[in-house]
């Protein structure tokens, strides 16, 4: 149940304003919402108890030029109310990206992924993401090895394992990506094994691994001190595919890719985002 206060008010009166403006911050509101139509406003203030709205207008009480309503209204997941109004995003010649799964097109020539708002970054929203998922249509991963690394929300990992990756690797340092990872996995059907959720640095990598493809969309401050171990850990015919960088960049990181050992393949540009593909130079 939300338990919500509304508060209407003249805008002109300043020491109403202001008082609204005060209960806002100082109780145990859950969050607001202000409408203003002419010189009125509405002020809607949500909160998770009946004491907790009454001290509210406790406070609020001693203002004049506010009228006040109490209401109590089925709670809402505004969440996911709002993931509901996102149409889904096409991605490439073979991916289609939804919040949710019914609103996902019945195409059977793409991939449908699931991948809802949540703290891990990677939704398919941001043109970063769908220039690595671009690039991966444009190289060979069926059967092959694969590492994402600052995996986030997972997206180009199952992206992989939908083209046929045999093992991806998706690796993050954030612990909040332990739960939201396999969530992600199991909601797009991924079978167990094929992507493997890890939670530490890329040097934490040991045992001679070599990828096929290595993705990383993240930002050049991480990426360019990160790029002789990705050389490391590239196989012979292998691709690094580098995203999250704008494309008053793109000089500098390849300029740091080839002294770390890593020749410029092709690039693919969106808006202001640019990502580009690399192969190992011959040592």
């Amino acid at each position: 149940m939300d338990y919500l206060l509304e508060v209407t008010f003249s805008v002109d009166d300043a020491h109403a304003s202001e008082a609204v403006e005060i209960v806002t911050f100082l109780s145990d509101s859950t969050g607001s919402h202000l409408v203003q139509s002419g010189r009125q406003a509405l002020a809607r203030l949500f909160f998770e108890s009946r004491d907790a709205r009454a001290q509210a207008v406790r406070m609020i009480r001693e203002s004049s030029g506010l009228v006040l309503r109490e209401v109590d209204q089925p709670s809402t997941d505004w969440l996911d109310h709002y993931q509901q109004s996102l149409e889904p995003i096409v991605i490439g010649d073979r991916f289609v990206v939804a919040p949710d799964p019914v609103i996902l097109p019945s195409d059977s020539r793409r991939f449908g992924l699931v991948i809802p708002q949540e703290r891990a970054f990677g939704t398919g929203s941001h043109e970063t993401t769908a220039l690595c998922i671009e690039h991966f249509e444009q190289v060979k991963i069926d059967r092959r090895i694969c590492l994402d690394a600052g995996t986030g929300s997972g997206i180009l990992a199952i992206a992989m394992a939908c083209l046929g990756a045999r093992l991806v690797v998706a690796l993050d340092n954030d612990p909040e990506t332990a739960d939201v990872i396999p969530a992600n996995l199991a909601r797009n059907g991924i079978e167990p094994g094929r992507v493997q959720p890890f939670i530490g640095t890329i040097d934490a990598i040991r045992g001679g691994t070599r990828f096929d493809v290595i993705a990383m969309n993240i930002l050049p401050e991480i990426i360019l001190p990160l790029l002789p171990r990705m050389r490391d850990l590239l196989a012979a015919e292998g691709r690094v595919i580098l995203s999250g960088v704008l494309r008053e960049q793109a000089a500098e990181v390849r300029a740091a890719a080839e002294v770390a050992g890593l020749g410029f393949d092709a690039a693919l540009e969106r808006g202001e985002w640019w990502a580009g593909r690399f192969f190992g130079l011959m040592r």
